[in-house]
């Protein structure tokens, strides 16, 4: 059987191979970006927080980070540089755990994810971005609170 571990190791590493691919310089202004990401109030370990930048350009790629036990993340944009570009992001988030009848169900609902009305600006400077979810959120609570 495959553990819930497994399937997030899994995920995180797909979602890395994509973001390593041709690593090196960017070129691109990057800014570190971290903070912590809390459900309904506790931390929330194992989550993905991924920034997608609104580039229509194709030539910047999103920026991915893990949750530890506190919740607290730091973003990744390839295999040897940390943070984010410069700009406007969609923010998504999502983790998975054992539903009880054998499938996984994301704790994180849609509004944080698939359906993710989250956007944040990074800075030139360090940017501390903490997201304070709510298990009960809806795509339009996120979109009102978000602005």
């Amino acid at each position: 059987m495959i553990t819930l571990r497994q399937i997030q190791s899994l995920a995180l590493g797909l979602a890395a191979a994509v973001l390593f691919v041709g690593c090196g310089s960017s070129g691109v202004p990057l800014s570190t970006v971290e903070g912590v990401v809390l459900l309904d109030g506790q931390p929330l370990p194992n989550a993905i927080v991924e920034f997608q930048p609104d580039d229509r350009t194709g030539k910047v790629r999103p920026s991915i980070g893990e949750t530890g036990a506190d919740g607290k993340y730091r973003l990744r944009y390839s295999k040897n540089q940390h943070g984010a570009v410069v700009g406007k992001h969609k923010v998504l988030i999502t983790t998975f755990s054992p539903s009880g009848d054998g499938r996984f169900k994301d704790r994180v609902p849609a509004a944080y994810n698939t359906s993710s009305t989250l956007v944040r600006e990074v800075e030139r400077a360090s940017n501390w971005v903490d997201f304070d979810l709510q298990s009960n959120a809806s795509s339009q609570q996120t979109l009102a609170s978000d602005q």
